[in-house]
This record gives structure tokens, sequence and C-alpha cells, in this order.
């Protein structure tokens, strides 16, 4: 999100930060599968091991597939590359089975298509992660149009730009004429902390440049008030708008 790592992953992590609430992030990028190497979460099983026990899929059944870390973050990976291609009815049935167990879903879509497109649920925000270079903006911009053709509402796509601050930056007023969407919301570079997080297959610090603009991120999608400091306290109120009983977000990257 330099790009961040998987912005999907760092936003998963600081939903649950900010709630305290049961956050899900759901590798589907097939073709990526970083999920649980950005987060450091290591998965014994996968959608597809999901999948294969759909007949008697339950909550305990569930409890067993995903996996989770220190802090409480749940995940559900990706299977491995070159396996079979997974059929995209059973695995909605999947993700219709989990949303319910959970306050807030994240599902990461890697590079958005037609297949993809099928799997976002009819509520919750939808988020278009681009860099701000022109090639990067070029198809950010087709993933746009590939969602208002599948008919997503234009008021749940957000436009969140990454690396922010080189020299040939485009403006907020240039990105909403050629996206017809606002930019919600924008993530500063910081080689430096992503590399050091690459290398230590974790997420970003909490206290770099980039965690703090996906903690904003977050607070501003679920309603919490931004943090005032009152001397040496800090204040937080309680996660909203994010927040349904079906939520999904995509980063195209919901």
């Amino acid at each position: 999100m330099a790009a961040a790592p998987r912005p999907s992953c760092t936003l998963a992590a600081e939903l649950r930060q900010q709630t305290g609430e049961k956050v899900l992030i759901a590798d589907l990028d097939s073709g990526g599968g970083l999920v649980s190497f950005l987060t450091g979460i290591e998965c014994q099983y996968s959608l597809r091991d999901a999948i294969g026990n759909l007949q008697r899929l339950d909550s305990a059944v569930w409890e067993s597939i995903v996996a989770r870390n220190a802090d409480g973050l749940e995940a559900i990976c990706s299977p491995s590359a070159g396996q079979e291609e997974i059929d995209n009815g059973r695995l909605r049935e999947v993700l219709d089975f989990a949303r319910p167990l959970y306050a807030w879903t994240v599902l990461d879509l890697g590079r958005l298509n037609h297949k993809s497109v099928n799997l976002l649920g009819a509520e919750g925000e939808v988020l278009v992660v681009t860099a701000a270079t022109i090639p990067a903006l070029y198809n950010a911009k087709r993933a746009v149009e590939t969602l208002q053709a599948a008919a997503i509402d234009a008021d749940r796509i957000r436009l969140v730009v990454n690396h922010i601050g080189g020299k040939h930056e485009v403006s907020r007023v240039d990105l909403q004429s050629m996206f017809g969407v606002q930019v919600y919301a924008t993530v500063p570079s910081d080689e430096s902390e992503v590399h050091q997080a690459f290398v230590q297959k974790r997420l970003p610090g909490g206290h770099s440049q980039i965690r703090k603009a996906i903690a904003a991120l977050a607070r501003k999608m679920t309603g919490i008030p931004e943090q005032r400091k009152t001397g040496a306290l800090t204040s937080l109120v309680s996660f909203a708008r994010f927040r349904r009983p079906a939520a999904d977000a995509a980063s195209s990257s919901n």
C-alpha cells in the first residue's frame, strides 16, 4: 500500500484492533495467496478444505479450518497455486456460511475480474486500491468500470490511492474526474517500513505512517471518531458503515 503490503491484510488487522470484534480475512486471490505470508498467520488448511466439508460444515468444523494470529484476527487461505480452480458457486456457499460468524469480513479478491465480482455480496464496501502511477490508475479505472457494469452501486465503491507522495502525483480532482468516484482515502509511501515488514513476514508496524493511515481508514469506514489527544491520553469512542450482517470488502485489489 513502495505499495503497502496487501492493504486488505492491514485493514483486517485494524478492524480487529479498532473494534475488538471478530474479523475474518478470506484470501480469494488464487493467483497470489499472499495473505498468510503478509499477516504471519500460518494456514494449515484452505478454502478448498472448507468446500470439501460443505456437507458437514458447522461452527466447530469451521473453527478447525480457519487460522488465527495472537491478536485474534482469523484467516481462511487460498489453495496452493496450480491446483484445480475452485467452483464459484461452492465458494459462495462457504462465504455465505462464514459471514454471520463475524462482525466484519474482508475479502481479498486480488486483481478484479468478472469471476471475482460475482463473489461480492449485495452489501458492504468495495475497495479499489491503486498506486498513483499512470498504469496502475488505468487498471483501477477498468476495475471500477467492471464493478459498475456488474451493477455495484457507485456509493459502495471506495477508491483508495496508495503510495501517495510521488513526484508526478495526480490531484484528487483529476482522480475524481477519471473514476467518477471520490478518493476515499490515501496511503503514504514508506519503502523502509514495507521492506522490513516483508523481511520479517509481518504487517507494517503500529507506529508507521502506513499503519496509521489504514487505521484512519478503518475508523472512517466504521464510524469510529478520529483519535483525540488529551494530554498523555488518547480517547476512542466505538466500528459502522463497513458493518452490516454480510459486510465484505474487495481490494484490487472488500
